[in-house]
């Protein structure tokens, strides 16, 4: 059984109960293992590097250190995976895009939403499977959810994980015939380039 770790940065504890409600209430009646933690600041949420987060419903407007300046610091935590804004400031959203950033919710919020974000956060947990990849010692594996793109390099081809690169000892045409290939873009959104 999949395990799915939620987080809920919300400096107002009317939204933030009620986000949690929702995801509790979501888990009960499907029956999906969780765990959920409470964060009322960013400096929380930033100083956070023991509990792995699935998915992180983020406020954008708080006290201190606010949502899109988490964002920026969660996008080098390897134990932050995806992040759902939430705010009652629609213009923010544009501000809101970055390799983490899975959507973008008003408040007040929609319960409908909330369970689709939770639907979503947990096909992705459930599709995740680590892949082999060939380096110079022979092979390392790397979470498909970890890997933000691959890159062509000469004859070697990098994969991009956040603010990491690793080089693996095959070109993108070689790596196109390998098995493992389709099944690291599957249901993912790793992207390619080619130099």
């Amino acid at each position: 059984m999949v395990n799915l770790s939620v987080g809920i940065c919300d400096d107002d504890p009317k939204c933030h109960r009620k986000i949690m409600e929702i995801c509790e209430k979501h888990f009960a009646d499907n029956g999906i293992a969780c765990e959920i933690f409470s964060y009322y600041s960013g400096e929380e949420v930033i100083n956070e590097h023991d509990s792995h987060i699935d998915l992180l419903f983020l406020d954008v407007e708080m006290e201190g250190i606010d949502g899109l300046r988490v964002m920026h610091k969660a996008e080098e935590m390897q134990n932050i995976h995806s992040i759902v804004f939430v705010s009652a400031h629609s213009e923010a959203v544009w501000d809101s895009f970055g390799y983490k950033t899975r959507g973008f919710l008003q408040k007040p919020v929609d319960e409908k939403k909330i369970c689709k974000c939770l639907d979503q956060a947990y096909e992705r947990k459930k599709n995740d499977s680590f892949i082999d990849f060939p380096n110079y010692n022979g092979s390392i594996f790397y979470k498909k959810s970890d890997i933000v793109y691959v890159k062509s390099d000469s004859n070697y081809a990098i994969l991009y994980l956040g603010n990491n690169e690793k080089i693996i000892t095959c070109t993108l045409k070689e790596c196109e015939k390998k098995t493992w290939w389709n099944a690291l873009f599957e249901g993912s959104q790793v992207i390619y380039r080619k130099s």
